[in-house]
């Protein structure tokens, strides 16, 4: 089951929620906020784990740099020597004859393939070895490289580097499988929550269609939902009646980022040549970068066709100059952050990947502070929030969604 809040009031207990503006907010404020961001991260495997590795990195600093410099070194002399060139060329041809062999030695095995065609290669492979070797021995600098390498390979290995990485990559990509469901849940809950509440605001809820995913060919615009009117069956003389966008983001904080490229998109759908540039618009279908043409949407075996004058009643508000009436918003109801996820992810990746980091140093603050606020946007899903609160019309065009178990 779903729940939605909307409206004014809605909106502005959101707002209010809102922990902290960066291009204002005091040392002490910052450093509350980033501690509590912390908090809620170090419950993350994630996020844990790549504190794991910092604190691997800071206990092992000075150990650790010393084995990386004899490594640059040792490298930057091995590339001056004349051997350098050939035995990067014959490591490669190795790799190349070592491939063939595997893939030959199966063929062999299946009988498709030439048992003296495989023992050509493997003569050819054994030749090759033997002359690496020979090359190494001539070349001083090659060996000091690979003995530099292999004492930093020993050393990570020994303090518990190299498997802290690896569990690192692991939980990542196990992270990775589970957004991608939690965005097709989203999905339908979108969907759901606009039928329910958006179609009858619209019209005769039996004549609307909600439709997903929908790109007329662009090449920047992909409008995650699309409500037209189908007074008529739709056919190659008749073009679809917009009457709304839906742009769904799983996070609110998310929302400031969908807005300002809808604002291009419209810009685009509507001719308002102005507000978007049309190079970055030009394919091969739309050469001129303009939407000249009729295009089409095929969904559930229902072709829909727009041009321009689909997008008729998207006109900009003459207080903001945005293109607001009509465009809709749907969001788990979540807290504001003050930054957008992505943002907050490359703080959060800075202070995991610094050994230098300290919260309680007010000098590595100051800095961290400079730096996210010449990092952020200026402009965050409140300033988006009050654009919308502040108009009764528009306020109910922000779903805030929540579920909770029948």
């Amino acid at each position: 089951m779903i729940t939605v809040r909307r409206g004014q009031d809605a909106l502005r207990e959101t707002i209010a929620g809102c922990p902290i503006n960066l291009n204002t907010a005091s040392l002490e404020e910052f450093r509350d906020w980033l501690s509590q961001r912390l908090e809620e991260s170090s419950r993350q495997p994630t996020f844990r784990q790549q504190l794991v590795i910092r604190d691997l990195l800071r206990e092992n600093r000075d150990k650790l740099r010393r084995r990386e410099r004899n490594v640059e070194q040792s490298e930057a002399a091995y590339q001056q020597h004349a051997n350098h060139q050939p035995l990067e060329q014959l490591e490669s041809k190795i790799e190349g004859l070592e491939r063939a062999v595997t893939g030959l030695t199966q063929a062999v095995n299946e009988g498709r393939a030439d048992a003296d065609k495989l023992a050509s290669f493997q003569q050819q492979l054994a030749e090759s070895r033997a002359q690496l070797h020979q090359m190494i021995d001539a070349t001083p600098e090659r060996k000091k490289r690979d003995r530099a390498l292999a004492s930093l390979s020993k050393f990570r290995e020994e303090i518990g580097l190299e498997d802290a990485e690896r569990k690192l990559a692991e939980l990542r990509r196990e992270k990775g499988g589970r957004v991608g469901k939690s965005g097709r849940d989203f999905e339908s809950m979108t969907e759901e929550a606009i039928r329910r509440h958006v179609f009858p605001e619209l019209g005769d809820s039996d004549r609307l269609e909600y439709l997903n995913g929908v790109t007329l060919d662009s090449a920047r615009a992909e409008l995650d939902g699309v409500i037209v009117s189908r007074h008529q069956a739709p056919d190659e003389s008749s073009v679809a009646d917009v009457l709304a966008i839906v742009e769904a983001k799983r996070n609110i904080n998310d929302l400031a980022e969908g807005f300002l490229m809808r604002q291009e998109n419209l810009a685009w759908l509507t001719g308002d040549a102005s507000g978007y540039d049309e190079a970055e618009y030009r394919t091969r279908i739309y050469e001129a970068g303009h939407f000249d043409r009729v295009s089409q949407h095929t969904e559930d075996n229902e072709i829909d066709h727009f041009d321009i004058s689909s997008f008729q009643k998207f006109q900009r508000d003459a207080s903001t100059g945005h293109f607001l009436h009509g465009l809709y918003f749907a969001t788990r109801d979540r807290p504001l952050l003050g930054v957008t996820p992505g943002e907050l992810a490359r703080i959060l990746h800075r202070v995991a990947s610094d050994p230098s980091f300290d919260i309680d140093r007010p000098t590595v603050l100051r800095r961290y502070l400079k730096w996210a606020r010449e990092m952020v946007s200026s402009f965050q899903t409140n300033d988006l929030l009050k654009i919308y609160a502040a108009n009764p019309q528009i306020a109910d065009q922000i779903l805030l969604i929540s579920a909770s178990a029948n």
